[in-house]
């Protein structure tokens, strides 16, 4: 399984990938920018995306809008501080498979990603 998480908050991103990768032996890479993010995604596949509404070059998740509309089959998990935008929440095009909000229990997240597994999501 192969997992990209884009966070500002790169001490949050690298504790978050590190679990990961232990818990599943996921192929985890980080990111900081939404630009880094799309760059990533359109060099690699990825099961899972894991991301920040807000990074440092996009607002408000457009860059997960951007990201949903070239790669629609990619899963998106929300970490963040606030609720998410309509815009990405009505979206029918966006396959958001779960929204955490900062600080939030790593136990959940990994309880999330065993559901995915289970129903072959990913």
């Amino acid at each position: 399984m192969r997992i990209i998480i884009a966070d500002n908050e790169i001490f949050f991103a690298e504790n978050v990938a590190r679990y990961l990768q232990y818990e599943f032996d996921a192929d985890v890479e980080y990111v900081g920018s939404a630009s880094e993010a799309e760059e990533s995604v359109n060099k690699t596949h990825f099961n899972l995306i894991i991301g920040d509404l807000d990074l440092p070059d996009s607002n408000d998740g457009v860059w997960l809008l951007k990201i949903a509309a070239a790669h629609p089959d990619l899963n998106i998990m929300i970490t963040s501080a606030r609720e998410i935008p309509s815009k990405i929440k009505n979206n029918k095009h966006i396959r958001l498979r779960g929204y955490f909000e900062k600080p939030f229990d790593l136990l959940e997240l990994k309880k999330k990603i065993l559901q995915l597994i289970e129903a072959h999501t990913i």
